[in-house]
């Protein structure tokens, strides 16, 4: 039987009415509030390093929004190598210096005397480095000079400090610098107006008769005197209309031992100092207390204890001095008076004590000279008065004591010879006649690759 709704229905209150439509309200806006968090898929990770951190104020208008596989951490390369007595440093791309090694005489700015064999941080706000026995110049960015190491005569330039004998820690010696070399006992800059300036033994870097053997006063090198004794000689003049020639504008230099050299702004070579062994190459062993003239079209020149290296604008390399060692690659073991013409097609050139790398166009490194600790890296310790081909694909070489450094392309590190100071920088003290890569340090071969 049909039931009539208008005889079954029951009245309905309007409090019960008002108390329904304020619960449907209620639960209406409790699931706008809860279901979109019920539903949002979770977040990926985001790194806590500010370096990799993508924002939206640092999204420009209608630039791609980066993925995490396109976030890639600065990471500094190597831009400059070099040796000196025990020890090796690095400079990276970002300014640190590095350095691994010997600390003798405190010359790499350490307090404590004691060495290191791993690669420690030195520096900072580094452009560029130059070594040396008994002690170590560091050029900084805003043109400042440091130096650390022995000062017995001088060399680190600090006005009236001869006692203590030694800097344990970086010294600013000089500023406005462009370019700086270090020799034994004797340190040189040159300045953002192309002036040289030096301090430590005098023979090899200029001065008056009346000065001392050394100074520990930097003091520019050239003065209208030296100009006048380098020109050639012409005929007098009425000295009266004459106006002084002004000091020349010098692009490199070499700081050797007790012998320098300038290369003036128009290629031509000048040297000054001891010449024993004919590392002047003017065709004697008289050593010379004024500037010469001693070659032209010079780009680099580079010198070892008794020997140097030019490198003209055409490529080709020349060499004189000593050759006892067979550090020329002349194919024998005399000693040269003059400049003579070694190699061609190369493009840098570097010198260790008593040996000789040299970079030829093609990436090649060739190397010459004493090999009693493994640097030349042939895998014996016999001496080459000949040119060797060690190694391919190198963009930088430097020579020290008895050890050697290149930076391949690839920007890989490699070393030989002497490592008994931790000069490599792989936690021992070890040697090698051979090439070894020391950065970075390479991964070890699987063992299936060693049965």
């Amino acid at each position: 039987m049909i039931r009539n709704p208008k005889t079954t229905s029951k009245h309905i209150s309007p409090r019960f009415l008002f108390l329904g439509g304020l619960a449907v309200v209620v639960a209406f806006i409790l699931a706008m509030v809860f279901l979109p968090h019920l539903t949002k898929p979770s977040a990926p990770f985001r790194s806590q390093d500010p370096s990799t951190q993508t924002t939206a104020s640092s999204i420009k208008k209608g630039e791609a929004v980066p993925t995490p596989s396109q976030t890639v951490k600065f990471q500094p390369k190597i831009i400059q190598i070099a040796c000196g007595e025990f020890v090796s440093l690095i400079l990276k791309s970002d300014g640190s210096l590095w350095a691994s090694g010997s600390n003798r005489f405190g010359k790499l700015g350490l307090e404590e005397m004691k060495g290191t064999t791993n690669w420690l941080l030195i520096g900072k706000e580094i452009k560029a480095v130059s070594p040396d026995m008994l002690h170590t110049l560091a050029l900084k960015l805003d043109g400042s000079v440091l130096g650390a190491g022995l000062n017995d005569f001088g060399q680190l330039g600090i006005k009236g400090w001869f006692k203590p004998r030694e800097a344990r820690q970086w010294k600013t010696l000089i500023s406005d610098a462009n370019k700086i070399s270090s020799g034994l006992r004797q340190s040189l800059i040159l300045k953002k107006d192309g002036s040289v300036w030096g301090t430590g033994i005098a023979i090899s870097m200029g001065g008056s008769k009346k000065e001392a053997s050394h100074s520990s006063i930097w003091r520019p090198l050239f003065s209208t005197e030296d100009v006048k004794e380098t020109e050639p000689k012409t005929k007098k003049r009425n000295r009266r209309s004459q106006k002084p020639e002004p000091p020349p504008v010098f692009t490199e230099m070499d700081s050797g031992t007790f012998f320098s050299f300038l290369i003036r702004q128009d290629g031509v070579l000048l040297g000054r100092g001891l010449n024993y062994d004919g590392q002047l190459g003017k065709n004697d062993f008289i050593p010379s207390d004024k500037w010469l003239p001693l070659f032209s079209d010079i780009k680099k020149v580079v010198s070892g204890i008794g020997h140097a290296l030019v490198l003209r604008s055409d490529g080709s390399l020349w060499g004189t001095g000593w050759n006892e060692l067979g550090q020329l690659g002349l194919g024998h073991t005399q000693n040269v008076v003059q400049w003579v013409k070694i190699l061609t097609d190369i493009t840098d050139i570097q010198t260790g004590w008593a040996h000789s790398l040299a970079i030829k166009i093609d990436g090649s490194l060739w190397i010459t000279g004493h090999n009693g600790y493994g640097q030349l890296g042939v895998g014996t310790t016999t001496d080459s008065s000949q040119w060797v081909n060690v190694m391919d694909d190198v963009v930088q070489a430097s020579g020290g004591r008895d050890h050697s450094l290149i930076l391949k392309k690839d920007g890989t590190l490699w070393a030989t010879g002497n490592g008994e100071r931790g000069q490599f920088g792989i936690g021992e003290n070890t040697s090698t006649l051979t090439w070894i890569q020391i950065l970075p340090k390479p991964k070890p071969r699987p063992i299936k690759d060693l049965i």
